[in-house]
C-alpha cells in the first residue's frame, strides 16, 4: 500500500508541479567534452511508474541528452540513472483577527487566533550521469518541486522539469 501511495505521488511530482528548484552538481575533474554517448542504467526499469509514465520520463531526458549533442549506444561513455522520491512536510501558521475597537477610549475588543496546518508532498526527481569506464559519478541534477493534483498536462510538465534540469549540463 505505502509503495503504491508513493508511486502515485511521485507521478502527480512529475505532472504537476509548477514551479521546482534545480540544483546540480558535477565532478570538477571530468572532461565532459570527452562525453559523447550514452545508455540508461537497468535501474530505471525498477522506477515506479507505470509505463506510459516511465516512456515520458525517459523519452524527455534522451531527449534533452540528444538536444546536448549525445547519442544513444550499446557501449556508452555515460550510464543515466534516475530516482524519484516523495516526502510528507506540514508548515503550521497562525493568523489572529481582531475586533471591535476603542482601545483609546479605554474599552477593549476581542480577538481570535486561528491555527492551521498544512500537509503537503515535496517532490524530488534525481538524475544521475554516470561515467561508463571510472563507474563515477559525474553529473547529478535534481529538480524538487511541491505536488500539486491537477495533472492535466503531464507530458508537458514532464518535459518542462527535465529541460530545466539539463539547462545546466555540460556544467560551464
Amino acid at each position: 500500500m505505502r509503495k503504491s501511495l508513493l508511486s502515485l505521488l511521485i507521478v502527480l511530482f512529475l505532472f504537476s508541479c509548477e514551479s521546482i528548484k534545480i540544483t546540480t552538481d558535477y565532478d570538477k575533474t571530468a572532461d565532459f567534452s570527452k562525453y559523447k554517448t550514452y545508455q540508461f542504467d537497468h535501474r530505471v526499469n525498477e522506477l515506479p511508474l507505470n509505463d506510459l509514465n516511465k516512456n515520458r520520463l525517459l523519452t524527455a531526458i534522451e531527449n534533452q541528452l540528444n538536444e546536448k549533442g549525445l547519442t544513444k549506444a550499446d557501449n556508452p561513455d555515460l550510464f543515466v540513472d534516475v530516482v524519484l522520491t516523495a516526502k510528507q512536510e506540514q508548515n503550521t501558521y497562525a493568523s489572529t483577527n481582531y475586533y471591535g475597537g476603542g482601545y483609546r477610549y479605554g474599552y477593549g475588543g476581542m480577538s481570535t487566533t486561528d491555527i492551521n496546518t498544512v500537509t503537503y508532498v515535496v517532490g524530488t526527481l534525481f538524475i544521475d550521469l554516470i561515467d561508463a569506464e571510472k563507474k563515477q559519478l559525474v553529473w547529478q541534477g535534481r529538480g524538487e518541486g511541491t505536488i500539486d493534483e491537477d495533472t492535466n498536462d503531464r507530458e508537458k510538465n514532464i518535459n518542462d522539469a527535465v529541460r530545466k534540469i539539463f539547462y545546466y549540463y555540460p556544467p560551464k
